[in-house]
């Protein structure tokens, strides 16, 4: 998971600052797109586009999690 973390924690330096507007104009197109990504429609689309895929992260396989044999 370690390679993963890291990767999604890999954080450009504005994408804070997009995240805290200062002013008006900021406040307000931070509140439409918010507004926008909780639409269903948008964020279905938004999500086929930004999810990684299922098969991108290699999980471990742990002996204590895999069922007894018959």
């Amino acid at each position: 998971m370690r390679p993963y973390v890291t990767q999604a924690q890999n954080v450009s330096w504005f994408a804070p600052r997009l995240a805290s507007p200062k002013t008006r104009i900021g406040i307000r197109l931070l509140t439409t797109l918010a507004g926008l990504a909780t639409n269903p429609k948008i964020s279905r689309l938004a999500t086929r586009f930004t999810n990684p895929p299922s098969d991108a992260i290699d999980l471990p396989t742990y002996p204590h999690t895999q069922p007894p044999p018959p």
